[in-house]
């Protein structure tokens, strides 16, 4: 499994469990706003990101976002870390 699909597994996973979304709901094209976060959730994401995978909570999310967009953004900034 490549770096970008571990990364969506890990987001899809998160947001799942804090959500209390089915896994099978959540895919790559997945928008944000299809999955009725709001504003507050984005929030609640960024932190739950920050606690589960060590990224840090200045992620900058729109619900015009995809859960697989997130996934290659973050699995670019954990690359340039390592």
């Amino acid at each position: 499994m490549d770096r970008k699909a571990a990364m969506f597994e890990k987001i899809a996973a998160a947001i799942s469990g804090h959500f209390d979304i089915p896994r099978e709901q959540i895919r790559a094209e997945t928008r944000l706003a299809d999955l009725d976060l709001d504003s507050v959730a984005l929030v609640e994401l960024a932190l739950v990101l920050e606690d589960e995978l060590g990224i840090a909570a200045d992620l900058d999310v729109t619900m015009e976002d995809n859960v697989g967009g997130i996934a290659a953004r973050l699995a670019v900034a954990n690359a340039a870390r390592s």
